[in-house]
């Protein structure tokens, strides 16, 4: 019996468990490697990490003014209404 089935035997079989099709063993080099190949990248610290550059949702291309319609007013009246010290001073009307 390896390490995995001697953990397992303490559990109660429990309705829609299923027991593991393909037991692995441990291989900290293999870890490394799938980590290396998921993009995890190991820091000064020793620690892993992964830097996900997110895009914006929403990115304005013009310049407002008073009067303007359409997508960007809309964009930019819900970033005001998120975050009110953009322009602390402002009324969101739409």
């Amino acid at each position: 019996m390896n390490e995995l089935q001697k953990c397992l035997a303490n559990y109660p079989e429990i309705y829609g468990f299923e027991q593991p099709s393909e037991i692995y063993q441990f291989n900290p080099e293999k870890a490394k490697q799938l980590l290396e190949e998921a993009g995890f990248t190991e820091n000064e610290n020793g620690l892993r990490e992964k830097i996900v550059k997110k895009t914006p949702s929403f990115q304005f291309k013009s310049n407002l003014q008073v009067g303007s319609q359409g997508t960007e007013v809309n964009e930019l009246q819900k970033c005001l209404a998120n975050y009110p010290e953009i322009y602390p001073e402002g009324e969101v009307t739409g």
